[in-house]
């Protein structure tokens, strides 16, 4: 339960490094799907009082697609960096390093026609910590797949559907016996934009607003947590181009 927990908050939330994480969603998916050349040059990240808490800084190689960030703190000391690597055209690996060194390594693993079909996460040593299997996608969303953690031999569940009502897909966290632990709500727009994710377990519910420019663009999002029945901001993300 506790590790499913955590996984859960991995679904809910933006962690201050984008790595391309099952089930979380990030603006800089597109880029590393594939889906969109270039992005944002920076992200500033701001509390609920206005506060700079953390910036990232991008980079891309000359085909468009993202291979450093770099991250600085509130008091603008380097706060470490994720490095990405393509493979004919595919995103093969991702490191996640801080001020102590590497991280964690995640490998991408495709089938014969490029479709995304497994990840593994690696930890500082080079041990397996996580098996990813994908099962299906929508685009640069993966929205069925079951995740296997080796030390603890836990397995997890999550599959995203189409509500046939709404411009709305929900998505099942589900643990080993197949109960439901959580859901999050993806709402777009009619253009196909997702403009909101909330995220519900039991009495806990966190959402977050998504605003474009007038190109599409990304310009903002906020995360929210619902306190006492009202809505309260505890960051706002917002993109420099």
């Amino acid at each position: 339960m506790i590790k499913f927990f955590k996984i859960f908050l991995l679904l809910c939330l933006n962690v201050s490094v984008f790595s391309y994480t099952p089930g979380k969603w990030s603006p800089m998916d597109k880029n590393l799907m594939g889906y969109e050349r270039f992005g944002p040059k920076e992200e500033v990240v701001k509390n609920s009082e206005g506060k700079i808490v953390y910036t990232a800084r991008y980079e891309y190689n000359e085909e468009g697609k993202l291979i450093k960030e770099t991250y600085t703190n509130s008091e603008g000391k380097e706060d470490g960096r994720t490095l990405y690597d393509y493979v004919n055209g595919k995103l093969n690996s991702e490191e996640i390093h801080d001020q102590n060194g590497l991280q964690e390594r995640r490998v991408f693993k495709y089938s014969f026609n490029g479709e995304l079909k497994e990840i593994i996460l690696y930890g500082t040593g080079g041990e397996e910590k996580q098996r990813c299997k994908v099962v299906h996608m929508k685009e640069e969303l993966i929205t069925e797949a079951v995740i296997r953690w080796k030390e603890h031999k836990e397995t997890e569940y999550f599959n995203m559907k189409k509500d046939p009502n709404e411009n709305v897909w929900v998505q099942d966290i589900m643990d080993e016996k197949k109960k439901n632990m959580g859901t999050v709500r993806y709402i777009f727009d009619d253009s196909g934009k997702l403009i909101r994710r909330e995220n519900v377990q039991n009495s806990y519910r966190r959402a977050s607003e998504i605003k474009y420019d007038s190109s599409g663009k990304i310009i903002e999002f906020s995360y929210s947590v619902l306190d006492a029945g009202n809505w309260k901001v505890l960051k706002t993300h917002h993109l420099v181009y």
